[in-house]
């Protein structure tokens, strides 16, 4: 089983929305599809040691602070101190498993439009806030996200976060495991989309955030909300991550057990093992794509054996998955 590259900042790998385009198209050339498997191949593996690894999504924290940067502050409390096995401070969420690991998958912020925004005043809690998890002995591994895809080794450096640009892989001792990815990049059907990001990952555009003063950040983060809470529809047909590139990615990472967001629309599906024209079996693949932040059904416990629990962040309940409209403010 192929085993993937180390974990880095920044992992590349991010050719594969661009051949998605291409394959999933009315054309559909075969050296698209094996273009796009291939970027699920190359993500980094990491262990899932004892206690598992917590995995959030979609948090949409405002540049500006507010009660979802001090929710999500509270929440790391917690977190941190069932790692260091104290008791949680005052007004935090209920315990959690004592999870050496947590992972996002992606939007961590509403927007990021370059290092600047690490000097607004919404960003210093955020930081501080995974910074101290660190310092718990847990790490947080970021998903990019449609949102925040100009994050970088200034963010990184800052919190003591690792940043994957495409997913990345959880694997347990027995080799079972589970792909992570943020969502955006299983939306095949929209072609238009996938152009837009592909352009907003290009490394002209990274350059340019790298540099870009502050006021010229917070007018392109507000330019880019606007876009998508206009451009945003309710899931269905054609919209949103779809079905077979779960399964098409969580075979081609070798998992068994496929997480994403995106959509914030929590739902559970068994995609099946063998389809037309196989000759052996292969098992089939769980998909739970988790709800936004604070939204419930919001927070995924990944165990050995690639078992996953679903839960609202703020208890410690496993909750039932199931599907429900999402919010057509946020994506």
């Amino acid at each position: 089983m192929n085993k993937g590259r180390s974990s880095d900042v920044l992992a590349p790998g991010a050719a594969g929305p661009r051949a998605a385009a291409a394959f999933w198209g009315p054309s559909a050339p075969v050296i698209g599809a094996l273009e796009w498997a291939r970027a699920f191949t190359q993500l980094p593996v990491l262990p899932i040691g004892e206690g598992g690894a917590l995995v959030i999504t979609d948090l949409h924290l405002p540049p500006l602070g507010g009660a979802a940067t001090e929710a999500f502050g509270a929440w790391c409390a917690a977190v941190a101190a069932a790692a260091l096995d104290t008791e949680a401070p005052a007004g935090s969420p209920a315990s959690h498993a004592q999870a050496p690991r947590v992972v996002c998958l992606g939007d961590l912020f509403d927007s990021w439009v370059g290092r600047a925004q690490l000097r607004m005043p919404g960003t210093a809690p955020v930081v501080a806030a995974i910074a101290a998890l660190g310092r718990a002995g847990v790490a947080f591994d970021l998903v990019l996200g449609n949102r925040d895809s100009l994050l970088d080794e200034a963010f990184a450096a800052a919190t003591g976060a690792r940043i994957h640009r495409d997913g990345l892989i959880l694997e347990d001792e027995d080799g079972q495991r589970t792909l992570c990815v943020h969502g955006d990049d299983l939306c095949i059907r929209e072609a238009g989309y996938l152009r837009l990001r592909a352009l907003l990952r290009s490394r002209p555009i990274r350059g340019l955030a790298r540099i870009a003063p502050l006021w010229f950040a917070r007018g392109v983060g507000r330019g880019l909300r606007s876009h998508y809470a206009g451009a945003r529809q309710p899931r269905g047909g054609d919209r949103g991550p779809q079905p077979d590139a779960a399964l098409a990615a969580a075979r081609a990472a070798g998992a068994v057990c496929a997480l994403s967001g995106h959509s914030h629309a929590p739902e559970e599906l068994e995609l099946p093992g063998t389809v037309l024209l196989e000759v052996e079996p292969r098992p089939s693949v769980r998909w739970v794509t988790l709800g936004a932040f604070g939204e419930g059904r919001d927070e995924a416990l990944i165990v050995r054996g690639a078992q996953c629990s679903v839960r609202d962040s703020h208890n410690s309940g496993v909750v039932e998955t199931r599907g429900t409209e999402p919010d057509p403010k946020r994506r």
